[in-house]
């Protein structure tokens, strides 16, 4: 199952460097892994996405639900021979294509059922190289990372600026609404080039500009040109300051060039992160300090590892801010599989996931979920790791930056992507999320959001989700199938108070139809913002009761079964029951909150709709669902800080109807 912690092999990282590295999707690298498995069976396909809506599978879609079918391998067994006794040749001078071929990822119909690369590893082009992008003579946009050393920081009213003198250009190295030169951490920011010349870039300088409270140490510096690495620097042992010793310039004596490799502990900055998980396919995300030949293997063993095909080639780019996503197709339902990460010669991993069990299978499983997780220290992942759920769901504020700046934005999802356990977790689990107003762009803000458009940018290219919206219709919104649940992701900012609901006209027809069309046995429609009306929150769906009523009253008219409500925001957890509208039935609302804020928010009275409130920590709450029970159910349970269980609520799925 994804969520299931692995013995050491598998969790811990190596690093072999080959000799030499094959370019082709069939060649293993030249040295192999020092690792012994029994076990030995197929590698996988894949598709890459920058950011942008993946294409429906199985288990994921803007507007499915479980009645999704299967992709399945295609069986070619039919024995086509030539009038001389030969196989039938399918591809012409191609001596590969006959009837009884096996096939593989390059492009061509091995087997002759007019079909190419199915059932194997398979990106749609054949498991190719595409090569890496070109880098051309002038600069658009300059990349910096600035480390800071765990000993001194600048957070205490410091100013600096990087110069490029022989462009006459300086900028201020701060990112708004940002505690910049923290201790430990990296800052990244981009100064507009505006076409300058690369070759006319030979220096860079650094300067303080206002001295504050502290010395500012910084351990290393690195600069791309639009992505194209041209300065590294690691190790350095300088102060900025106006104290004895301490410099108020600095340029590096050793010119401008690279004099290391990565000032990150490795290429790989962030991630993996698993993303969707369906029966034939999942989505892993990674994020590289620049953009660099990113190699994934993917096989059901260890050994097998070793020598498996290259599933995708990646180029991270910076419009994305070199994140990736690569979505691996061609896998078995319910099964294990580990998976590499190469970097010029260099393998990191591996790790491993489990592929979903098939689309409406009943059976076990589990799933956790949570919001408001901004604060620096997180120390509520490891009960969420002791748990082992297959599927994590973030309820939105997973981070704080109140921002629609893209800079700022994504520099708060490096940060709380890098947060000890939380991002141990991402890489045992498939994780799923919705966002909130402090993710979004702001406390309280809605559609009429200047700059919105940069945080869905942000949202797309830091999450791997199944989907974003509709092709017509932007946002976060999408649907995710696991087993016979059917889990409906609602974006609550991007349309809010356009007109009178909380998801703008074309998602609440998006969400309606889309839960009429689902047969699975629960159907959990997750949103940042509480739905009751009872609510105290000031950004509940309170704010839009009709739009609540429509939502509710369709459910009763169209006797949609099985629904059960999941929200976030409050600051505290809740239990609650809205009333039955007519023809319907009572719905359970879940609300997990908050995971890491110091801000806690008081329970109002128990009663009415609220059944129980849980506040005075920080909590996190864990779904197990067995739709396998003659009277399927869910069993909510709540947990503190510490990982110790506050109280749990079975629904069952007999009083869902």
């Amino acid at each position: 199952m994804p969520g299931k912690r692995r013995d050491a092999a598998c969790s811990t990282i190596f690093s072999l460097v080959f000799g030499s590295t094959a370019i082709g999707c069939f060649d293993p690298p030249d040295t192999m892994l020092d690792t012994e498995d029994p076990t030995s069976t197929g590698t996988v396909e894949a598709t890459t996405t920058t950011g942008t809506p993946s294409p429906d599978d199985e288990s994921s879609t803007g507007a499915g639900g479980n009645t999704t079918t299967s992709d399945g391998d295609t069986d070619a067994s039919s024995d086509t021979t030539t009038g001389t006794g030969e196989p039938e040749d399918c591809n012409g001078d191609d001596p590969t294509g006959f009837a009884d071929g096996v096939e593989v990822c390059d492009g061509i119909d091995q087997n002759c059922n007019e079909e190419i690369d199915e059932g194997v590893p398979n990106d749609g082009e054949g498991c190719m190289d595409p090569g890496p992008p070109t880098f051309g003579d002038t600069v658009d946009t300059i990349h910096i990372t600035v480390h800071t050393d765990v000993e001194a920081d600048a957070e205490s009213g410091d100013s600096f600026e990087v110069c490029f003198p022989d462009l006459g250009l300086c900028q201020a190295l701060d990112i708004e609404d940002w505690a910049d030169r923290g201790r430990a951490n990296y800052d990244v920011m981009t100064i507009d080039a505006d076409g300058a010349a690369v070759a006319d870039i030979q220096s860079m300088e650094f300067y303080l500009t206002s001295e504050g409270n502290d010395a500012w140490k910084p351990l290393g510096f690195q600069v791309s040109f639009d992505g194209n690495p041209v300065y590294c620097r690691d190790g350095l042992d300088i102060y900025f300051g106006n104290g004895e010793g301490e410099l108020s310039a600095w340029a590096d004596p050793d010119g401008f060039g690279n004099h290391c490799d990565t000032i990150w502990p490795t290429p790989i900055t962030h991630g993996p992160m698993l993303g969707a998980m369906g029966p034939t396919d999942a989505r892993i995300w990674y994020r590289t300090d620049h953009t660099r030949a990113v190699l994934l293997r993917v096989a059901t063993s260890l050994v097998e590892l070793q020598s498996a095909p290259v599933v995708d080639y990646g180029y991270p780019v910076i419009v994305n801010d070199f994140t990736e996503t690569v979505h691996v197709g061609g896998l078995t339902p319910d099964t294990e599989y580990f998976y590499d990460i190469e970097i010029d010669g260099t393998r990191y991993g591996p790790w491993s996931f489990n592929t979903a069990p098939d689309v409406g299978e009943s059976g076990t499983w589990s799933m956790a979920m949570g919001s408001s997780a901004g604060a620096d220290d997180q120390p509520i992942w490891q009960g969420v790791r002791d748990v082992e759920p297959d599927v994590f769901l973030f309820l939105g504020d997973n981070h704080f930056a109140g921002s629609s700046n893209l800079t700022t934005l994504r520099q708060y999802y490096r940060y709380t992507r890098s947060r000890g356990l939380r991002s141990v977790l991402q890489h045992e689990a498939s994780i799923l999320s919705i966002w909130d107003d402090l993710d979004y762009t702001g406390s309280g803000e809605d559609g009429n959001a200047t700059g919105k458009q940069f945080s869905l940018q942000a949202f797309s290219e830091y999450w791997a989700n199944p989907s974003y919206g509709l092709a017509v219709t932007p946002g976060i919104f999408s649907m995710h199938s696991y087993r016979d649940v059917d889990i409906f992701m609602i974006d609550d900012r991007y349309y809010r108070g356009l007109d009178d609901s909380i998801t703008g006209d074309a998602q609440e027809q998006w969400l309606l139809d889309a839960l009429s069309a689902s047969t699975a046995t629960f159907k959990l429609i997750a949103s940042g913002s509480q739905f009751s009306l009872d609510s105290t929150a000031s950004q509940s769906w309170a704010n839009f009761p009709t739009a609540q009523q429509r939502l509710l009253q369709h459910i009763a008219d169209e006797v949609i079964t099985g629904v059960v409500l999941l929200s976030g925001d409050i600051r505290r957890s809740e239990f609650r029951t809205l009333p039955a509208v007519k023809g319907g039935y009572p719905i359970p609302e879940l609300t997990s909150s908050a995971m890491a804020n110091s801000s806690i928010a008081a329970c109002p009275p128990i009663g009415g709709e609220l059944v129980n409130c849980f506040s005075g920590s920080n909590y996190f709450m864990n779904l197990e669902i067995d739709t396998s029970a003659v009277d399927p159910a869910l069993v909510a349970t709540v947990y503190d800080v510490d990982g110790t269980e506050v109280d749990s609520l079975t629904i069952l799925r007999s009083n869902l109807e």
